[in-house]
């Protein structure tokens, strides 16, 4: 018996929370025109995958450094340009050695905040795939990529990928 009413009280808990959320999500929808800071965050974070994706659309035509270049554009890493060419030449080494990139997709989006982010992304080659974490920052003149670190070591992901 009490397995029977436990069957049926579940789904009218679910059910009466329905209309808390269906109510929060229609109040969120309509004040989003009015939220200038939520569409700022919007527009600037998917300007940020952009240019992400511009970065690796070079990497994939071996072209490195206009690669790093539009990465590391308004970043403090950019303006030294020893760390630039310092990336430049590690990143055309890992090439060499694991093979160009061929295809590249976003695996995941970490958020501390509203304004630091990391973004992981593989590039995948005929022979190996890469990781590559991005750490962004959203200042004063728009986002910024704090570090970069790209490395063999996905096979954590696996175990973050399905908490």
């Amino acid at each position: 018996m009490s397995a029977i009413t436990t069957k049926f009280t579940v789904p009218i808990k679910i059910i009466s929370f329905v209309p808390w959320f269906l109510g929060i999500s229609i109040y969120l929808h309509a004040n989003d025109s009015k939220n200038s800071n939520f569409e700022i965050k919007k527009q600037t974070n998917s300007g940020l995958e952009k240019r992400i994706g511009t970065f690796f659309e070079k990497l994939e035509k071996e072209q490195t450094s206009e690669a790093f270049a539009h990465l590391l554009d308004n970043s403090t890493i950019g303006r030294k340009k020893n760390n630039v060419e310092d990336l430049v030449k590690e990143t055309e080494e890992t090439l060499k050695k694991f093979g160009r990139v061929k295809e590249y997709e976003k695996i995941k989006l970490n958020k501390i905040g509203s304004r630091i982010v990391r973004l992981i992304y593989f590039s995948y080659s005929d022979d190996f795939p890469l990781k590559w974490e991005i750490y962004c920052y959203s200042g004063k003149s728009g986002w910024q990529v704090l570090d970069l670190n790209v490395n063999t070591n996905f096979y954590d992901l696996f175990d973050r990928l399905d908490q």
